[in-house]
């Protein structure tokens, strides 16, 4: 019954709507979850899910019965705007037109939409995103070379770019995992401004160790951001701003 409902919703603008009429309440806590699985909110003023865009793909392939949540399947959390150009007020980097730039982790683009607008410059920038939907949105934006899906699995990049930015995802130590490599791939005289969860203070297995002592080594500038920064990305979780200088 949640598919045959989801098929009769549709999109206007860049919300969902639902059918026209009192459903079950069962039902409507079902189809709401399957929405909010593909990244939609309720919004009462607007009349349905409201999504960041068009949600025609997305709503598609749930329309098929197919289950789809993007933060369980690939850790896409977006980083909010005001967040986005919060951090990239906080990078002193001074970008030259030859600089090589990186989003390991690209998500729909907010860092890269932010960083271009806080600081005017419009270099091309590589970016790896594990969500072929995401990598479509991503190819829309002027100067954005999608090159792979799992930056963890990149070879020959090492020392090659200048700039990276990131926000990478946290289970599992995945964020720590990426921010290694990214260093690995910085040139010497670059900069990484990336989010991090805050696991890697207190969490004791070796991995965070081991982490504990490159940022010190590093000499990593680092900025808590409060619980609740990406609560309109669904979720609470406390995290780190660091910026590293190679």
């Amino acid at each position: 019954m949640t598919t045959e409902i989801l098929k009769e919703c549709t999109v206007k603008g860049n919300a969902v709507m639902l059918p026209a009429r009192q459903l079950d309440r069962k039902i409507y806590q079902d189809v709401a979850s399957k929405l909010e699985g593909i990244g939609g909110k309720w919004n009462r003023k607007a009349g349905g899910f409201m999504f960041d865009e068009n949600p025609a793909e997305l709503l598609a392939i749930i329309q098929t019965g197919q289950t789809l949540d993007l933060k369980k399947e690939f850790q896409f959390f977006p980083t909010p705007p005001d967040l986005a150009l919060w951090a990239m007020g906080m990078l002193t980097y001074h970008v030259s037109g030859e600089d090589t730039i990186l989003e390991p982790s690209a998500g729909r683009g907010a860092l890269i939409k932010a960083f271009r607008q806080v600081h005017g410059v419009h270099n091309p920038i590589d970016a790896y995103e594990l969500m072929p939907l995401n990598q479509k949105f991503l190819e829309q934006i002027p100067n954005v070379n999608v090159i792979g899906d799992d930056f963890t699995q990149a070879k020959g990049i090492e020392g090659y770019y200048d700039l990276i930015l990131a926000n990478p995802p946290f289970t599992g130590g995945q964020d720590v995992e990426h921010i290694e490599k990214m260093y690995a791939a910085l040139k010497v005289g670059g900069t990484i401004l990336t989010f991090c969860s805050t696991s890697w203070k207190h969490n004791s297995h070796k991995r965070y160790e081991r982490f504990r002592g490159l940022i010190d080594q590093w000499n990593a500038e680092t900025y808590l951001v409060p619980k609740g920064a990406f609560k309109s990305s669904g979720t609470m979780v406390e995290t780190t701003l660091f910026i590293i200088e190679k």
